[in-house]
Formats: structure tokens, C-alpha cells, sequence
């Protein structure tokens, strides 16, 4: 735009050369007029000699035309200075028109910079859910596989969804109006979606992983407590003359050699022995026989009581494994959206 305008600036119009030009020759022609007017004509019409001394001669025939030429050149410089006022109003124009450009482009670039950073976050947030969701189908498999033993949930973390939160909406929307307005797209109502099933699926897979917290230090608790227990009776067992070559009591030493497998100490420990020991109970009256029925039953019950929690607490874990994992509409709502901001 500069060149444009030194270009108008340095190029003078027609009027302004044919203006001078005029003004030069009549500058010249008057210096010759008093020569031409006072040569003797070959018509008396345009015989000018003996009309009055020379002097007034030259001055009242060259004073028009030099006037003429003062009224030409006052004219042009008063057309020069509107040439000058309009391109400078050009310029002023032209100058607030590029700030103009130059702040937008800015705007454009801040936006585009701010969904890039958007769209990685929910990328990455997305990604976060899905995992704890494949950890969340593991840990569900090996709590209905293993109900007594310490399952693992393996429950990832991520700061993208906090970071994400830290981002200010309204900036977020307006730069998502801007990336939208040419488009056809009803992207309001989803953007709220996409919001209120991000808050949703945080807060989820906090309070999973709080019940998991709660679930496995409690059964560890009740687990703990149940194998003191199990074991100061197998003590009183071994030292018991009608119960210590019991044959049952190889498999209690078969299931705790490393880690007690509560599974099979209840099947074939507790209940084969707590079997026995009734019968010899009712063969012999004995009250020591009712007192290790009572201590096994009651280990037993707590072993059962503990397997009957751990698939409650499961099939409650598979619930929402089925409803927002394994059905992933939520997710994928979110998803489809983020592909929607194409840079």
C-alpha cells in the first residue's frame, strides 16, 4: 500500500502537467509579446504600433498574461494541496486499516494457539479415561477371579484434566465462536456436553478409585485379622491329641506357605476339619471339640462374609465398567467434538 501512495505522490495528474505547461508558455509568449504586438500588421486590425509609449506598450501587454499565469499557478498550488490533504487522508485510512489487519491477525493466531492447547488436553484426557477403563475391566476380572487375595487397581493419574480446568472457558468459547463462525455446525450444546462428560468422568474415576481404597484396606483388615486368628487355632490344633494328626491339617500348611490362599483354606481345610471335629463332638460330648467349632465357624463365616463383599463390590464395578466404558457413547462423544477443531 506504501509504494501505491509514494507512487501517486510522485506521478502529477494531466491537469496538474497541462496546468503547467500552459503557465510555462505563457511565461514564455509574454516575454515575446510586446515584440509581436508592436510590429507593424498587414492589417490595421491588428496594428498595435503608435498605440502609446513603449513602456506602457510592454507592461499593459505582458501584465494579462503574467496575471494569468499567477491565477494558474495560485489554482494549482490550491489543487496540489487537496491532492495532498486527500492522499493524506489515504494514508490514515490505509494506516488504520493494516493496524486493523494486524490486531486481527493477532486475535486469529491467539485462538488458533488456544484450541491447539485445548484440543491436546482433551486428547489427552480422553486417552486417560480409556485406560482407567481397560484397568478397570483387569481389576474387575481378577476380583471376580480371586475374591479373597489383594487385587490390584491399577487406576492411572493425569494432571490434563486439572490443567484443562485451569484454561478460562469464556476465552476457550469465544475462541471456539471464532473457529466456528463460518461453519455450519451446532457446536454449543455439545461443547456443554463435552464439559459436563469430562467433570462427570473425573469425578468417577476419583470416587473408583476411593471405593477401591476403602474396599482393599478394609478386606486386607478383616483378611489380616482372620489368618492370626486361623493360625492361633491351628496351634491349639497341633497340640491337641485327638486333632493333631487330623488329615486335613497338611492343607492348611499347603495354603499359607507363602501367601495364605483363603480360597482353599476354606475348602479344603475349614470345612472338611470343622466336619471332623463335629463329629467327634457328638461321638464324645467333649466341650473342647464345641470350642474349636465355634473358633473355626467363626473364621469360616468371616472368610465367607469377606468372598460375599468382594463380589458385591464388583459386580458394582462392573456396573459402571458396562455403563461408561464398555458402552462408550459418553467418550465418544467427546472425541468426535475434539475432532471437530481440524488444526
Amino acid at each position: 500500500m506504501g509504494n501505491v501512495n509514494n507512487s501517486k505522490i510522485k506521478n502529477w495528474d494531466s491537469l496538474t502537467i497541462s496546468l503547467l505547461v500552459v503557465s510555462l508558455i505563457l511565461i514564455v509568449f509574454s516575454f515575446f509579446a510586446p515584440s509581436i504586438f508592436t510590429k507593424p500588421a498587414s492589417s490595421d486590425l491588428f496594428d498595435f504600433t503608435g498605440k502609446g509609449e513603449i513602456g506602457d506598450v510592454i507592461g499593459g501587454i505582458m501584465n494579462p498574461f503574467i496575471a494569468l499565469v499567477g491565477v494558474l499557478l495560485t489554482f494549482l498550488a490550491f489543487y496540489m494541496q487537496i491532492k495532498a490533504n486527500h492522499l493524506q487522508r489515504e494514508l490514515f485510512i490505509n494506516g488504520l486499516e493494516a493496524e486493523k489487519n494486524k490486531i486481527a491477525e493477532a486475535e486469529a493466531k491467539e485462538h488458533i494457539t488456544r484450541l491447539k492447547v485445548v484440543k491436546a488436553l482433551i486428547n489427552s484426557i480422553t486417552k486417560y479415561y480409556r485406560k482407567n477403563g481397560d484397568q478397570l475391566k483387569e481389576y474387575i476380572e481378577l476380583e471376580k477371579k480371586f475374591p479373597l487375595k489383594t487385587n490390584i487397581f491399577n487406576s492411572s493419574t493425569s494432571s490434563s484434566y486439572q490443567n484443562f480446568m485451569k484454561i478460562d472457558l469464556l476465552e476457550t468459547y469465544n475462541s471456539l465462536s471464532f473457529y466456528f463462525k463460518d461453519k455450519e455446525i451446532d457446536w454449543e450444546k455439545d461443547f456443554i456436553k463435552v464439559l459436563d462428560n469430562l467433570d462427570f468422568y473425573d469425578k468417577m474415576i476419583k470416587e473408583l478409585r476411593e471405593r477401591y481404597n476403602s474396599h482393599v484396606n478394609k478386606k486386607f483388615n478383616i483378611l489380616t485379622e482372620t489368618g492370626e486368628k486361623l493360625n492361633a487355632i491351628m496351634n491349639d490344633i497341633l497340640v491337641n491329641s485327638d486333632l493333631k494328626d487330623n488329615t486335613h491339617n497338611q492343607a492348611f500348611f499347603d495354603n499359607t506357605i507363602v501367601e495364605a490362599n483363603f480360597e482353599k483354606l476354606q475348602t479344603d481345610f475349614l470345612i472338611p476339619i470343622i466336619k471332623d471335629i463335629l463329629q467327634l463332638f457328638k461321638d464324645s460330648g467333649n466341650p473342647i471339640f464345641q470350642n474349636f467349632i465355634e473358633r473355626l465357624s467363626y473364621v469360616n463365616k468371616k472368610i465367607g462374609g469377606e468372598k460375599f463383599q468382594a463380589l458385591n463390590h464388583v459386580n458394582n464395578f462392573e456396573e459402571y465398567y458396562n455403563n461408561y466404558f464398555n458402552t462408550d457413547d459418553e467418550l465418544r462423544k467427546i472425541e468426535e467434538f475434539n475432532s471437530l477443531i481440524d488444526i
